[in-house]
């Protein structure tokens, strides 16, 4: 959803995969072996590819893992995607998407960003995950500095789809303020 490039089919694919897995990864997550829970977390997942892939948390994540190859990918989506979030949630962009992914994860009347942050962070919480934190994973906060870089470098600094261009020194907040 913080694509700004989004159009109907890609929205509808976006909140139904935010819809699904606010419902399903918490009945995935405490018992693995409920078939109907996982095969819906599956369908989030394909779902959530047609869109997430050209935002920057799923690539700033991939600069993450690529200095430390045993990160899990969604352990690294999990440590940034809430500072991700946040960035853009401070900026005033993305309000009206907020909102309706806020509601896609079950929140009655939201009315800020900050209803879709606290439903994902509790999210996170529900699955066990929010202990997963970047000085865990052997990642270091002087690291950090080295990411941004990196992003460009890898991606070639073509990432146009957030709903504002990023610069090495917001990508470097962000990351900073997922440091924990």
């Amino acid at each position: 959803m913080m694509n700004k490039n989004v159009h109907p089919m890609a929205e509808m694919f976006a909140l139904k995969a935010i819809e699904l897995i606010a419902k399903y990864l918490p009945l995935a997550y405490k018992d693995g072996s409920n078939k109907e829970a996982r095969s819906y977390v599956a369908l989030a997942n394909t779902l959530a590819c047609y869109y997430v892939m050209s935002t920057s948390a799923h690539n700033m994540e991939h600069v993450m893992s690529g200095f430390h190859p045993e990160l899990a990918h969604g352990a690294g989506l999990i440590m940034i995607s809430p500072s991700y979030y946040e960035f853009f949630i401070q900026k005033r962009l993305g309000k009206e998407r907020f909102i309706k992914m806020a509601k896609a994860m079950g929140v009655e009347n939201p009315t800020s960003g900050n209803d879709f942050l606290n439903a994902l962070n509790n999210l996170i919480a529900d699955v066990g995950c929010d202990d997963v934190k970047m000085s865990q994973a052997g990642i270091t906060k002087e690291e950090l500095k080295k990411y941004p870089a990196k992003v460009f470098e890898v991606l070639g600094g073509d990432i146009t789809a957030d709903l504002a261009p990023l610069s090495k020194e917001d990508y470097l907040e962000i990351f900073e303020n997922a440091y924990c």
